[in-house]
C-alpha cells in the first residue's frame, strides 16, 4: 500500500475524530475513502446499490444517534448529581428555618421576693 499526508481544518479533523470511534484513524479513512469511491458492481442491479448506499446512511445514522445517547447519558448523571446536591440543601435549610422560626425561650419567672432583682 502506498501513504499520503493530508491537511484538515480542526472543525472537520474533530468531527472525523468523533465519528470514527474505536477505529485506528487510518483505518477508518481508508474505509471512508472506499466506500466514496467504490462503484456499485456490474453483477448488482440498482436496487442492491440503492440499498447499500441505504445501509451505508443507516450506519452512519445509528453511530450518530449512539453518540447523542452517551451524551444524553452523560447530562442524566450530571442532572442527578446536582439534583441530590439541592436535595441535600433544602433538608439543611428547612432545618436552618425551622430553627430560626422556633418562638423565644420564656424568660423564667421570678419569685414574688426577687421583684428588685434583675
Amino acid at each position: 500500500m502506498r501513504t499520503f499526508s493530508i491537511r484538515l481544518d480542526e472543525e472537520l479533523f474533530h468531527k472525523l475524530e468523533s465519528v470514527r470511534g474505536e477505529k485506528p484513524r487510518a483505518d477508518y479513512i481508508r474505509e471512508v475513502l472506499l466506500s466514496h469511491f467504490k462503484k456499485p458492481d456490474a453483477n448488482l442491479g440498482e436496487p442492491q446499490a440503492n440499498l447499500i448506499k441505504e445501509i451505508e446512511s443507516l450506519k452512519f445514522e445509528l453511530t450518530h444517534k449512539e453518540q447523542i445517547v452517551k451524551i444524553m447519558e452523560e447530562r442524566v448523571k450530571d442532572l442527578q448529581t446536582h439534583n441530590g446536591f439541592l436535595i441535600s440543601e433544602y433538608s439543611r435549610l428547612t432545618k436552618l428555618n425551622e430553627q430560626l422560626l422556633l418562638p423565644p425561650a420564656p424568660e423564667p419567672t421570678k419569685k414574688w421576693w426577687q421583684f428588685w432583682k434583675k
